[in-house]
């Protein structure tokens, strides 16, 4: 017994030390949450943690700690939204091309057709991996719509200048994306 008072009394210095080097997650969200508002000022958050009992060195680096944690933050996101922007444009142009090609190269057999259409969902999922239904339901629509959009446009046609495949692209994915649109807003209405 004496010797665990001992231990414990002469430990209690660094106990306390330890308790005070470090914020508590609801510190650190408490100040997270004031630099999002625009109410954080660094001396007078310092200020506190002293008053807290914070060695004045050791409150300066926790707020310090704390404002680099929220620019990774920050950061982390904005690569995340990037990250999710270029694939989304990747897929989209995958299932533009894949279904395009069957259309133009005059390949309207169904196997050609059905392959457009596998390329076309696994774009949507690799495009929209949250909401991969709606982008695979909506992908496959604009890729089943394509060679019709394409064999009535250009029916009548020996010729036609690249531009002119904008017109079947419109036809075939503006209805397909606004299909995704709405699905993705009713299926995922929470977000």
């Amino acid at each position: 017994m004496i010797l665990y008072v001992f231990f414990y009394t002469f430990n209690m210095p660094q106990i306390i030390e330890n308790m005070n080097n470090e914020l508590t997650y609801s510190q650190i969200q408490d100040l997270k949450n004031k630099i999002k508002a625009g109410a954080f000022d660094i001396d007078f958050e310092k200020n506190n943690l002293i008053c807290l009992g914070f060695e004045q060195q050791t409150a300066k680096e926790l707020v310090m700690d704390v404002i680099r944690s929220y620019k990774y933050d920050l950061l982390s996101k904005a690569n995340e939204k990037r990250d999710y922007n270029d694939r989304n444009i990747i897929a989209l142009g995958l299932a533009i091309v894949s279904s395009i090609s069957v259309a133009v190269l005059g390949g309207n057999s169904v196997s050609m057709i059905l392959l457009s259409i596998v390329l076309a969902c696994f774009a949507g999922y690799y495009g929209h991996p949250k909401k991969a239904i709606p982008a695979m339901i909506g992908f496959t629509i604009g890729a089943i719509i394509m060679p019709f959009a394409c064999q009535f446009y250009f029916n009548s046609r020996n010729a036609f200048v690249n531009i002119e495949l904008l017109i079947p692209i419109f036809i075939s994915f503006g209805p397909a994306l606004l299909i995704k649109y709405l699905l993705s807003k009713i299926m995922y209405s929470e977000d």
